[in-house]
């Protein structure tokens, strides 16, 4: 006799990755994009500091601009269905 039971198909095998029974095998893209944007916010923090020189404030800042770029080309691509 057949199961009644609903078998869920995450695409990810149980036998490499035994969280994936109970749903925990994906990437939570919301929480990527809050992250990116917490530590771009902390690299321009850095900025106010006791240095003289200003050559890491524009290092700090290139890298907020990278990371920033990444984010938003991330949720462009989420909005568009353009990846997953």
């Amino acid at each position: 006799m057949a199961s009644t039971e609903v078998e869920r198909h995450t695409g990810v095998d149980v036998e490499d990755v035994p969280s994936a029974r109970w749903g925990w095998s994906y990437e939570n893209p919301r929480l990527l994009q809050i992250g990116g944007l917490v530590v771009a916010a902390f690299l321009l923090l850095m900025m106010h500091g006791n240095h003289v020189g200003h050559v890491e404030d524009w290092f700090c800042i290139g890298f907020a601009v990278v990371v920033l770029a990444f984010v938003i080309r991330d949720w462009w691509m989420r909005r568009h269905g353009l990846t997953r």
